[in-house]
């Protein structure tokens, strides 16, 4: 990734998460892992922790589940969920999100 992507402006959608973050927590209420959650989006791990982050602090919250209960799903912008044949098999619920 270049520089010049670190320092691109953060658009938010009226719900105040990026397309992306709004992504990344719709795959996670899907129920994968951040491990399949970066395979999915084509990006490292590390980078769905930053997006996670960045949810936690716009929807002052302090984990996963308190974001997919808290967020404004009726904001949500349509091309940020994900397509049916986009869909994976969840994380074993089980186990604890990596």
């Amino acid at each position: 990734m270049t520089r010049r992507a670190f320092h691109r402006p953060r658009v938010a959608t009226p719900g105040g998460l990026s397309p992306r973050e709004w992504r990344v927590l719709a795959l996670a209420r899907q129920g994968l892992a951040r491990r399949q959650i970066a395979a999915q989006l084509g990006i490292k791990v590390g980078s769905v922790n930053l997006y996670f982050q960045r949810i936690y602090e716009t929807l002052g919250v302090h984990s996963w589940r308190e974001a997919i209960k808290k967020a404004p799903w009726e904001q949500c912008p349509p091309e940020a969920l994900p397509r049916p044949d986009e869909r994976q098999e969840p994380a074993d619920p089980t186990r604890p999100i990596t």
